[in-house]
């Protein structure tokens, strides 16, 4: 027991790169890994400075509340099967806060999470192997699939898997900036490659926000509203060059243009490959959200509450077809109600607030906000983990950092 309490840093930093590995290749490494963390986590000596601890930290606290918010809506969910499942997915939510503020804290962290960083880039690079393989063996196919909607084939969902390679890109972008070891900038072109090949909207929005925003800080640090200026030209230059060079993002963007004509002319005919079912979504969210004002449909009868409408407003939709609202923010809005919804939303925004000029921790968040935007990202296990993840470790190293200092 001592032992383990002398090595729980190094312990639960193994334990991160075990949940990384899975969020690639396996779900189960996920599972051990977030319940190896709570469990070292738990090997404490005294629970009442821990939480005397957990006050000191409004950001875990905050975490810890998305948790709170799930257990409380089984009062206002009368399927409990699916509340229970939700409610035991959000346990990372609990048990990583609580696991951080009892990690002691590593000398020279910042070498750490230089290694780490490079350690999941190494990881992801491997991982993305196939994709190439896929494009240069099948380019004809490759192309043929993109008109149709369709992308490369990844390890894990494509939309997820874009958002790994744009969190990744960022933090070996700012290692770069930091160091200056030109690993960290060829693991960034690499990815950036990498990320505009696979051509998924979802990543491509939140990579070129994000990107605004450095700039936004970093002439906000400076005073320099010239790089604002170059910065947002060089952007938009950007986008139009690779929208007019990269054939997967062009033939994407042909589908896109198709598919909002589609919608136009009739979203209640609209295919299985249809982005306008999106939009549909929203509008149901919406409409469930204002029909559930205060208290929302409880997070075990949301589906079903869903469903219902579905079948009463779009009948020719398919079962498969009916799809929950893509937006983070609106799922919680619609099922938790008002005040659920406005307190994940603060909680989304806080460390900005909270969190003193830490650009590696703003870049995530900003990341995962543009995510929510477009994506329930926090519900299934893979994006859950990849946000709890990334914020736990980021925020550890950020305290390392102000020692260091």
């Amino acid at each position: 027991m001592m032992l383990i309490r002398k090595n729980r840093a190094s312990l639960n930093l193994s334990f991160l790169i075990i949940v990384f590995i899975g969020l690639l290749y396996s779900k189960a490494l996920i599972s051990i890994g977030m319940i190896l963390i709570g469990l070292i986590g738990l090997i404490i000596p005294n629970y009442k400075t821990t939480l005397f601890k957990l006050k000191q930290h409004p950001l875990l606290i905050a975490w810890m509340l998305i948790f709170v918010v799930h257990l409380f809506s089984g009062f206002n969910s009368t399927d409990t099967v699916i509340w229970l499942g939700k409610l035991k997915m959000k346990l990372p939510f609990l048990l990583l806060p609580f696991a951080l503020v009892n990690i002691p804290k590593v000398e020279h962290g910042q070498k750490w999470l230089k290694r780490i960083v490079l350690l999941f880039s190494a990881v992801l690079i491997a991982s993305s192997i196939p994709i190439w393989v896929e494009l240069f063996s099948s380019y004809e196919q490759v192309i043929i699939k993109y008109s149709q909607g369709k992308v490369l084939t990844t390890p894990i969902n494509h939309i997820r898997f874009s958002i790994l390679i744009v969190v990744l890109l960022y933090l070996n972008l700012y290692q770069w900036t930091k160091v200056k070891a030109k690993v960290f900038l060829f693991i960034s072109i690499y990815l950036f490659a990498l990320l505009h090949v696979l051509a998924v909207r979802s990543g491509l929005m939140c990579f070129y926000i994000t990107a605004l925003c450095w700039i936004i800080f970093e002439v906000k640090q400076n005073r320099n509203w010239k790089l604002l200026m170059i910065g947002s030209s060089l952007l938009v230059l950007s986008i139009a060059s690779i929208s007019y060079f990269v054939p997967t993002i062009s033939k994407k963007i042909e589908y896109t243009l198709y598919d909002a004509q589609s919608y136009l002319k009739g979203a209640k005919d609209v295919d299985v490959y249809s982005d306008a079912k999106r939009i549909v979504s929203y509008k149901i969210g919406w409409q469930t959200f204002k029909e559930h004002f205060w208290f929302g449909t409880g997070i075990g009868d949301l589906q079903s509450v869903i469903e219902h409408t579905y079948i009463d407003q779009y009948p020719g939709f398919a079962p498969e077809q009916r799809i929950m609202p893509h937006n983070q923010f609106l799922r919680y809005l619609t099922a938790f109600g008002i005040f659920g919804g406005v307190l994940f939303i603060a909680i989304a925004f806080l460390p900005f607030f909270v969190v003193k000029n830490d650009l590696p921790l703003y870049l995530f968040n900003i990341i995962m906000i543009c995510s929510f935007m477009i994506e329930a990202t926090i519900e299934n296990q893979i994006g859950l983990s990849l946000f709890i993840m990334f914020n736990v470790m980021l925020y550890y190293f950020h305290r390392l950092k102000l020692i260091d200092d």
